[in-house]
């Protein structure tokens, strides 16, 4: 189990004490008394640090720290692949002034449901969004790409046989001179490193312009163009579909009668 793995883990890099001095030195001075397994007195980047480089922290897990800019919220620093970090801002309301703690109402910044404890938001939160990464990075149109200047720096071994050491770009031209009918397409990490997003690109025409729309992961699904998606399949399904419409009234036909002929066709998207 990835959470009692992480707790295993924390509690034997934990200082004498807990909760104590040894913690406090870590996260300076936003030092707070948080009795939970998972909560650390870490900044961002000791969090990152920790989740990267220990050896029983894989994808998935999360440090819980004190936020560095609001005494009455926490951060849920959440690794949701190797060396890829999304901090997530956990407000507390109903917290007494005078106790130490945690408030009895918690919320993620920008999410509409409330939590009753951290536990709750691990459950309900953080594991369905690692469950919806683990089966996109799984599946069959998902691509690694990194620069080739990264190929230098990093261990042969660790990179794997499925890195593409290019640009998102120039595999998608690669695939279209290969194959000149059809229009390449892929999921990947979000080019521009947007924490918890991936995107969707393809190539209609070679040497043109690269078409990508943005996937967020949710706990209620993958969402895409404010569309929520169970699995990868279904948002792939809806995306040829309404790609390719998008794909025929943008050709150079002009009459409703072609349109309607050229949806009718097979599907010329290809993820090889």
């Amino acid at each position: 189990d990835a959470k009692l793995r992480l707790i295993d883990s924390m509690q034997q890099a934990a200082a004498p004490g807990g909760g104590g001095e040894g913690q406090k030195k870590r996260g300076g001075n936003n030092h707070r008394a948080v009795f939970h397994p998972l909560f650390h007195n870490m900044n961002s980047k000791q969090a990152e640090k920790f989740l990267r480089t220990d050896s029983a922290t894989q994808p998935g897990d999360v440090v819980i720290r004190p936020s560095s800019s609001d005494k009455d919220s926490l951060v849920i620093t959440w690794m949701y692949l190797p060396g890829k970090f999304k901090h997530i801002e956990v407000q507390e309301r109903g917290k007494l002034q005078d106790q130490g703690g945690i408030g009895t109402e918690l919320a993620i910044r920008g999410e509409e449901e409330d939590f009753s404890d951290l536990d709750e938001i691990f459950a309900r939160y953080v594991q369905p969004m690692n469950d919806l990464v683990s089966q996109l990075v799984a599946y069959r149109c998902y691509k690694e790409f990194r620069p080739p200047r990264e190929q230098e720096q990093e261990d042969e071994q660790e990179a794997g046989p499925a890195v593409l050491h290019m640009s998102v770009e120039a595999w998608l031209n690669q695939e279209i001179t290969a194959i000149p009918n059809r229009i390449p397409y892929c999921i990947c990490l979000h080019e521009q490193g947007m924490p918890g997003y991936f995107q969707l690109s393809w190539l209609r025409n070679a040497g043109h312009k690269v078409h990508t729309e943005y996937i967020a992961i949710k706990p209620e699904g993958y969402r895409l163009q404010q569309k929520f998606f169970g699995t990868p399949s279904e948002l792939i399904h809806w995306f040829k579909q309404n790609a390719s419409k998008a794909t025929s009234a943008s050709g150079s036909g002009s009459g409703s009668g072609k349109a309607s002929s050229s949806s009718r066709r097979p599907s010329r998207f290809s993820s090889v």
